[in-house]
């Protein structure tokens, strides 16, 4: 019982084809040349974590990384147009 409530946690819901259409319409969600600016006078800030993976097998972790498991296991609600994420994805995360 508690495994399945966990699981249920951890799940990836698919966004309709008309969400994934909308969302890969509009502009990105950041500007990718402000990557390195001071943000103290915005609303984002930088948030830096590292972690040692308890594994050895490379490929298992990407695949944890491009299903969105590592997302959903930080406790964000996934909303994906593919999983695996391809070239092209749009996620929405809460």
């Amino acid at each position: 019982m508690v495994g399945q409530r966990i699981l249920s946690r951890m799940r990836v819901t698919r966004l309709t084809e008309g969400d994934a259409g909308a969302l890969r319409a509009q502009p990105l969600s950041y500007d990718r040349s402000a990557a390195g600016v001071d943000t103290t006078h915005t609303a984002l800030r930088l948030l830096e974590r590292t972690r040692i993976l308890d594994r050895t097998d490379f490929d298992a972790a990407a695949r944890d990384l491009f299903s969105w498991r590592v997302q959903s296991r930080a406790g964000l609600r996934i909303a994906a147009s593919e999983v695996p994420l391809i070239l092209g994805s749009v996620v929405r995360m809460r």
